[in-house]
């Protein structure tokens, strides 16, 4: 809730006072809104990827999100926005090369771990264009124009993974079990920066494709980011299990069989304290294709105002 709390007071003191500050500048009677959809593409980058690297990402494991937005047009070339979405990220050790000893592909192998994630994502803040319109919206150029974009987003986050079979190979949430030993919430921030480019298909109607990296503020999105807990008397069988996967013989996210040179058979005791994850925070990629439409004045009331 928290998360949300600061959310809600960054959208309104961008959009409140970019409103009253941008009408009385632009004049508000070239301001308007617009409402839209878009189909996304998400990429994750974080500890359970297939090579050591703050921007390696597993593009196999791309998942698919949707969106809804809405814009305020504050003057000649900046937006307010605000949105939801939702959309999936996930990641599978099993993808590493094991022979791979130079970028981190034998380690994350032999340590067997994975993730689902399905994001809920309330993100507001400001789209500025690279082309002015000191005009109406239906006046906006035909040329494409590019954009950058940068706000703050409330995420709920809500890890998951199968458990192994001796424990019915099912999904399960991560988060209560505490695998590292260390409590953390669902609810998160993220910071959303990007750039896109858009299209006036009509005097109404813009398309855009957008681009858009979303810097977490938690390590937690997979479930993954320390080290193995030191302390196991309190942690539940299954706990311990979901900790460490190191010693089964099957990648339980695809059913693949293991090589069994990367099979452990040390207890998690024995790991207790070591690295497990990195410490970086998690990040994603959205990549959105998306059709707004303008709520604007018709042409014609336009002019009669302007008389």
């Amino acid at each position: 809730m928290k998360s949300i709390k600061i959310f809600l007071v960054f959208f309104a003191v961008v959009f409140f006072t970019g409103q009253e500050t941008f009408a009385q500048r632009y004049g508000s009677s070239k301001q308007y809104w617009s409402v839209g959809a878009s189909l996304n593409l998400l990429n994750y980058f974080g500890d359970l990827v297939p090579q050591t690297g703050m921007m390696s990402t597993d593009f196999s494991k791309s998942g698919l999100g949707l969106g809804i937005v809405a814009n305020r047009k504050l003057n000649s070339m900046v937006s307010a926005r605000f949105g939801l979405s939702y959309g999936a990220i996930k990641g599978d050790d099993f993808a590493s090369d094991f022979s791979d000893t130079q970028n981190g592909g034998y380690g994350r192998y032999k340590r067997n771990l994975h993730f689902r994630n399905r994001l809920i994502e309330l993100n507001g803040g400001i789209v500025i264009d690279f082309f002015k319109n000191n005009s109406y919206y239906y006046k906006r150029t035909s040329i494409p124009t590019p954009y950058v974009t940068l706000g703050l987003s409330a995420l709920y986050s809500n890890p998951q993974a199968v458990t192994p079979e001796s424990f019915g190979g099912t999904w399960v949430n991560l988060q209560p079990l505490q695998t590292e030993g260390k409590a953390y919430s669902k609810m998160a921030l993220a910071i959303p920066f990007g750039g896109g480019v858009k299209f006036k298909a009509s005097s109404n109607i813009d398309i855009a494709v957008e681009v858009g990296l979303r810097y977490a503020l938690t390590d937690y999105l997979d479930d993954v980011s320390d080290s193995y807990p030191t302390n196991m008397s309190d942690m539940s069988d299954l706990a311990k299990a979901m900790s460490n996967r190191s010693t089964e013989t099957k990648a339980m996210m695809t059913g693949g069989i293991r090589d069994t040179g990367a099979v452990s058979t040390a207890p998690i005791e024995s790991k207790a304290g070591k690295g497990r994850g990195g410490s970086a925070n998690d990040m994603y990629l959205v990549t959105s294709f998306s059709v707004n439409y303008i709520i604007g004045s018709s042409r014609y009331a336009s002019k009669y105002r302007r008389r």
